[in-house]
This record gives C-alpha cells, structure tokens and sequence, in this order.
C-alpha cells in the first residue's frame, strides 16, 4: 500500500544496504507515473523481504494471483530492480540533466566479429544525448557478427535518447538488464537487417515519447523489433507511454543498412519469427504487444 516501508518479493535478492531500487506501475489505467524508486535500508535473512528508507512507497503496488474464467490464476505483481551498480558511468550532473546530452558509448568497427565488447554489471545514468540520432548510451553499429559481445546485468536509467540500440549487428547477447525512464524505443533493433540477437530477461519500465528523433520515437515501444529472425523471451515491459512490445517488419531494409552490400536481398517483413515467448507486458498507454502494418 501506499506509505508501506517494506516489500516482499517472490525471489531472493542479494542486494547491498544503500541500494536504489525501482518499483513498476500497476496501474489499470495504463499510467506508468506510479511508478517509483526507493532506498533500501535492510535485507531479510531469506533474502526475500526490502526495508526501505521513509517515507515508503507513494503509491500502491499489486502484489497478488487472481483466479479468472475458472482455474486459471493470472498474476498481478509489481517488478522490482535493482538501479545501483559499483561502477557508474554517467553524463555530468547536473548539466546533462538540464540539457538532455548526457554521456554515450558506441561500438564500431567495420567487419564481422572485428570488434568485442562486453559491457557488465555497471550502473549507466544520465547518458545518450536528447535531440541527436546515434547518440545512445549503449550502441553496437554497422559491425556485422558479434557472437563474442554482450550487455548483461546492466542498470541503464534517467535516460535521454533510448538506452541500447542494436544496429547492423548479430548474435548480440542483451541479458538481464534494467531499463528505467528512458526517451524513445528503449531496446532499439534499427534498420530491419539484424538477425540473430538474443534478448532475454531484461525489465523496461518508464519508456517516454522522443520528438527529435525518428517519427515513431513520438509513440515508443520498450521493445521495437524490425526483423522477427531474433531471439525474444523472458522480459518484461512494465509502462511505456505507447507500448510494451513492437513489431515494425518492412517490406525492405531501411537506413544506413540500405546501402550495405547484399541487404536488397533481406525483406524483414518475410522473415520467419525465430523466438517470441514468455514476455510480459502492462501498465503501458496502448498496446502491450503491438504487429504492425
């Protein structure tokens, strides 16, 4: 309830005294503004139970198993991530706030697998820059094969330009992150090309309409796929001003891809779905899971 000073969870955390915290909406009006961060201040023994520092939760969270059209028990649950990480890589405060243009790290080299990147357990904030394509806080572009990179157990909020786009790349592992308060799709996959990428167990929340990027940045998804030949299971899309997941195939591969030698053969749109299974979607504005045309 609102004002409580502690959460039960159904799993066990291991999380340090101090740690900043996200609570989803669950909201039945599709808002995602109850959701909320908070401190914890003690862990229980089980590892299952959150103090958190006063004044508590400003809303009321769900935290419950309904019973719908007979035996069927659908849950209603808040989710809970962790936002702290030991290493931070941030934009400058405060002025990355005041601007919008925080800190950005791309990934790009030329040719398939010419280039590793495994980016880990770190805390990313105040990152991408508001208003410029390209500027996102964590980018892999135009490499090719990338069997050998990954973006794992990351926390990636307060964001100003998505937060992970994946961008003429394949066999890109992102596992397990966070992603709270972001501007525009927040798992960005771009031009319609990639294949291959492994999307699993990540927790989007707070995905917020961007006017200065592309024309469907204005109406976000958590998740925006543009080739089905991906591997998505397992993640949660918990309140996006639009939607929680997108599917966008087009008849043709589309920007800087265009131009790559053998794309005029690639038509996303008649591609086979690899994996789609085990996602989860609410509290979102219009649609948890939207196919489009």
């Amino acid at each position: 309830d609102a004002g409580a000073t502690s959460l039960t969870l159904q799993e066990r955390v291991g999380w340090a005294v101090g740690s900043a915290i996200m609570v989803t909406s669950t909201a039945f009006n599709g808002t995602l503004e109850e959701a909320e961060t908070a401190i914890v201040t003690a862990v229980s023994a089980d590892g299952k139970t959150l103090t958190l520092e006063e004044p508590g939760l400003l809303y009321r969270h769900l935290g419950e198993t309904r019973t719908v059209a007979g035996p069927h028990a659908l849950e209603f649950r808040a989710n809970v991530g962790l936002l702290s990480r030991n290493v931070v890589l941030q934009g400058t405060s405060p002025f990355s706030q005041l601007d919008r243009h925080g800190a950005h790290v791309m990934m790009h080299s030329r040719g398939d697998e010419s280039l590793t990147g495994r980016i880990e357990n770190i805390e990313c904030r105040y990152m991408g820059q508001g208003f410029r394509l390209g500027r996102y806080p964590i980018h892999f572009h135009m490499i090719g094969t990338v069997r050998n990179s990954y973006v794992r157990s990351v926390s990636i909020h307060h964001t100003y330009n998505r937060a992970i786009a994946i961008h003429g790349v394949h066999y890109l592992r992102v596992q397990n992150n966070v992603m709270f308060e972001t501007m525009g799709q927040t798992v960005f996959i771009e031009d319609g090309v990639e294949t291959k990428n492994i999307i699993t167990h990540n927790l989007a929340a707070n995905t917020r309409e961007s006017f200065a990027l592309l024309t469907v940045d204005q109406t976000p998804a958590s998740f925006w796929i543009t080739n089905p030949d991906n591997y998505v299971a397992s993640n949660v899309a918990a309140g996006s001003t639009h939607y929680g997941f997108w599917f966008f195939p087009e008849p043709k591969v589309r920007g800087a891809s265009e131009f790559e030698p053998g794309s005029d053969a690639v038509c996303p749109m008649g591609m086979p779905l690899l994996w789609f299974a085990d996602n989860e979607a609410h509290s979102n504005g219009r649609y948890g899971l939207r196919i489009f045309t």
